[in-house]
């Protein structure tokens, strides 16, 4: 490829979905279920994605990489709303951003997560959502509770002895954590995050692979400069391709959107005009302003350069949700999940969401992978256990509720 003076498309990363056909040349083809934007789907749609904005504003900081999973973030939460109630389902309903009675929110966000995952023939990328509850055995829990989550979310309870085995209970939902996500995430729930009082761990898991629907040419990739937002320089691998892509952007920022196979899914990266200015972006960032983008996109001819990259974020999201106004549900004294169980030992409280995510980006397209960890139970008298790890950057003192240590990736190279 000629030498060329490129700009480098790096910023956030906004997961994007358009319903259309695939090719009917790949094979049979299974339909989507959810065909259009209901009103129903577009109030949950929405309110997740306003959730999803409001915790990047939270985490995202100056100078940091960043990659999470907020579908995967409301889905846990979604499941434990279904047991709050009182002051403490007041807080998460807002927080959550929910748009509709809670009997139509679950069972459209379980309609939603059903058609987007599972077994899709002819589908030509592999996405699955996948919710289970691990409770301790022989806990009276509630039953309208227990029919929410399996039907709606399709989250069976399996039992768990936290009170006889907490280090083994921690280890068997870690494997099946990993086992949802393909060996991606294989630790989320860290040694001292479960103890002999809690009594229940819902658990979400989503895992995302597929090809761009233009792939780049390895042959085309070179190791290229890379500022980021003070001002340094690094080498990163840079890959290139020319051809008609969608562009959209205004006095602010360019986007390109990259589909993947199917044209069903797609990435959309947004490249602030100064190199500086993604902070600025990011404050103004918006539901309406993302939809603004889509909206505005259209075919052109186009060179396209962006960093391969491949990156962790592990996130600690007591203090953030809290922050976000939802604090009763951390305080066993103020919160009120007496719709998960009966509360024979006292009030149960949320010790823990834990949240961990991979992403690779390559020439051929983008495997990532996240899980969600909600972590319910009693008061704790003793000490709490502050978890460690090179990337980490949240980490939470169960006695006080503060996160101590967030983790994220540098920079690309």
């Amino acid at each position: 490829m000629p030498a060329k003076s490129y700009p480098i498309l790096s910023a956030a990363l906004v997961a994007a979905t358009a319903l259309s056909a695939c090719n009917p040349e790949d094979g049979p083809y299974d339909p989507r279920v959810v065909t259009e934007r209901t009103t129903e789907v577009a109030a949950v749609a929405d309110g997740n994605n306003a959730f999803a904005l409001d915790v990047y504003a939270q985490v995202a900081e100056e100078g940091e990489n960043l990659f999470f999973s907020p579908f995967s973030i409301s889905a846990a939460l979604g499941m434990t709303y279904a047991g709050a109630r009182g002051d403490t389902a007041t807080q998460m309903h807002d927080v959550l951003q929910v748009g509709l009675a809670d009997d139509a929110f679950h069972s459209t966000f379980g309609e939603l997560m059903r058609d987007l995952s599972g077994e899709h023939p002819g589908r030509g990328y592999e996405l699955s959502v996948a919710n289970k509850l691990f409770g301790q055995a022989g806990y009276p829990w509630q039953a309208d509770f227990l029919t929410i989550t399996s039907d709606d979310y399709d989250a069976p309870l399996e039992d768990t002895d936290y009170v006889a085995d907490p280090e083994g209970s921690r280890m068997a939902i870690n494997e099946w954590v990993a086992e949802m996500t393909r060996d991606k995430i294989d630790e989320l729930l860290k040694p001292g995050t479960i103890t002999v009082d809690t009594r229940l761990v819902l658990a979400n898991a989503i895992y995302f692979k597929a090809d761009w629907a233009s792939q780049f040419d390895p042959a085309d990739t070179t190791d290229g400069s890379f500022t980021t937002e003070d001002g340094t320089e690094v080498t990163v691998p840079l890959m290139s391709q020319s051809g008609d892509f969608e562009l959209a952007g205004d006095g602010e920022v360019s986007v390109v959107r990259l589909p993947y196979q199917d044209d069903e899914v797609s990435m959309l990266v947004v490249l602030p005009h100064d190199v500086d200015g993604l902070a600025d972006v990011e404050a103004d960032l918006s539901v309406e302003r993302i939809d603004g983008w889509v909206a505005d996109l259209w075919e052109q001819e186009a060179d396209v350069v962006i960093p391969s990259f491949e990156m962790r974020s592990e996130l600690g999201l007591n203090q953030v949700l809290a922050d976000m106004g939802m604090p009763d549900a951390f305080d066993c004294t103020l919160a009120d999940f007496s719709g998960i169980a009966e509360l024979i030992e006292g009030p149960l409280c949320i010790t823990d969401v834990v949240h961990e995510a991979y992403v690779k980006v390559d020439e051929e397209g983008t495997e990532a992978a996240a899980a969600t960890g909600v972590v319910v139970g009693l008061e704790s008298a003793s000490p709490a256990f502050i978890a460690d790890h090179p990337f980490l950057y949240l980490i939470r003192d169960d006695l006080t509720g503060s996160i101590l240590f967030m983790g994220r990736v540098a920079d690309p190279s």
